[in-house]
């Protein structure tokens, strides 16, 4: 089994061989650079929410793989306020919008 993925047009997962490393780094590059690993992308006044597919895999026990994440962060710091994990593109999209509404409800609850 794998642990790292690719998205086919429609955002599907699509498992990649392990053994082609090389070229999973390539497609996860260049899936960054087109925006094509981006999921949704908010500013709320000084925090930044920023969701993408993170290409290998999150869960580290039996289950789903986990290859999207939401992370906060605060005028732009390199620490991370906070972070959510997902298994699809379509959770992912519902996961941020969720975090932007409670910053936009409770700011301050978001520094943990």
């Amino acid at each position: 089994m794998t642990d790292l993925y690719i998205l086919d047009d429609q955002h599907t997962i699509v498992p990649y061989p392990e053994e082609d490393l090389m070229e999973w780094g390539k497609w996860m590059k260049e899936a960054k650079e087109s925006g094509r690993a981006l999921v949704a992308e908010t500013t709320l006044g000084a925090f930044h929410v920023h969701t993408h597919f993170c290409g290998c895999d999150h869960n580290w026990e039996d289950g789903s793989p986990v290859l999207f994440e939401t992370l906060v962060t605060e005028d732009h710091e390199r620490r991370d306020l906070h972070t959510q994990r997902y298994c699809t593109w379509a959770e992912a999209e519902v996961g941020h919008a969720r975090v932007c509404a409670e910053l936009e409800t409770h700011p301050t609850n978001q520094q943990q």
